[in-house]
């Protein structure tokens, strides 16, 4: 990315934040991941980005999680699993969507299992 696509980034993120536009609900996220108002190739990126550190967690579970809370100790920007190089903040990012899901997959489960019970009664 050069310094002038940079700084249009961010002059339209300042934008936005004082226009008051607002990020996607939780579990309610849409193509346009980086909300500046069109789906084109930065949004097929991060979306490809977000698969593959989801993938990776996912195959390597352990290790990543191990790596990346090192890295956050450190405070480093990135970190490198196995030959791949990971961002930090895009990792946690991932991991706090990753945990929601589970926290609403366990909620799902709590009523399911509570509905049985009220209807075995």
């Amino acid at each position: 990315m050069s310094i002038q696509e940079l700084s249009k980034s961010l002059v339209a993120d300042v934008k936005s934040i004082l226009e008051g536009k607002k990020l996607d609900p939780v579990g309610k996220a849409d193509a346009d991941i980086d909300n500046d108002g069109d789906t084109d190739s930065s949004d097929e990126y991060l979306h490809k980005r977000r698969k593959a550190i989801k993938k990776a967690m996912a195959d390597e579970g352990n290790e990543f999680t191990g790596a990346l809370m090192a890295a956050k100790k450190n405070g480093d920007k990135t970190f490198k699993v196995g030959d791949k190089e990971y961002d930090v903040k895009e990792a946690e990012e991932v991991e706090k969507e990753l945990d929601k899901e589970k926290k609403v997959v366990k909620e799902k489960e709590k009523d399911t299992k509570n509905l049985k019970a009220g209807h075995c009664s």
